[in-house]
């Protein structure tokens, strides 16, 4: 999954649909069981089942040293559902976790990869995080090209 990037894309009725360079890239995977789970920075992780126990291990690792860690865990695990992509090419979005994460059914998002896992970010929130993180380093957001419209 790394190297996707950062690719927009728009809800309807609460389904996600896939872009065909997504699709591309993961081939027959997609068409197996996935799991989606709320995440502490306010969006969604998708997850490929035979990744999930990897997974699991890993937040533990990173949530190890966090307060509140123990519930942390205990919510993003307890949240999981088993998604898996429909005829049409669309995850549809538990309710319930796109809430959380403020995604509507009609909502602009952005995919983002990791190595691992695939984050479906509501697009202002992404952008807003993105603010935050680079503002207080100095990195100016003019001609930002992942994010033109941050300059603006």
């Amino acid at each position: 999954m790394v190297g996707i990037g950062q690719i927009p894309c728009q809800l309807n009725g609460g389904r996600l649909y896939l872009p065909r360079e997504l699709q591309g890239r993961l081939g027959a995977l997609l068409r197996q069981e996935w799991l989606v789970s709320y995440w502490s920075d306010g969006c969604l992780r998708v997850v490929h089942r035979d990744l999930w126990p990897d997974y699991l291990n890993h937040i533990r690792g990173v949530l190890a040293s966090v307060e509140g860690a123990a519930a942390t865990q205990e919510f993003i695990v307890q949240s999981a559902k088993t998604i898996r992509m429909d005829q049409g090419g669309r995850w549809n979005l538990p309710k319930d976790l796109a809430a959380f994460a403020g995604i509507t059914e009609r909502a602009e998002c952005l995919l983002v990869s990791n190595t691992a896992w695939i984050e479906v970010w509501l697009r202002s929130a992404r952008e807003d995080k993105i603010r935050q993180l680079l503002i207080p380093t100095g990195v100016s957001v003019q001609g930002c090209r992942a994010f033109p419209q941050l300059g603006a």
